[in-house]
């Protein structure tokens, strides 16, 4: 079953300190929630969330980077999620 986020979603991701959001591929982002994740700075990512956050640069830059990530500020009128 596909998941919708709307820009509701985004804002209650935001308000929560929540920059970085994981998605299942098949994911419908809202031309509005794509809106105000550009607004809020959010951004959405395909795969599942790493087991702990970073503590470092350096183990920041270690991080395995291999999985889609997508900038909601990249996406145009009629793209399709």
């Amino acid at each position: 079953m596909k998941t919708l986020i709307t820009a509701n979603d985004v804002k209650q991701l935001a308000t929560s300190g929540k920059k970085i959001h994981y998605i299942e591929a098949n994911t419908i982002i809202t031309p509005a929630a794509k809106d105000a994740a550009h607004e809020w700075g959010v951004t959405f990512e395909v795969g599942t969330a790493p087991m702990s956050s970073p503590t470092s640069v350096q183990q920041f830059n270690q991080i395995d980077t291999t999985e889609k990530r997508f900038g909601v500020s990249q996406c145009g009128p009629g793209d399709d999620f």
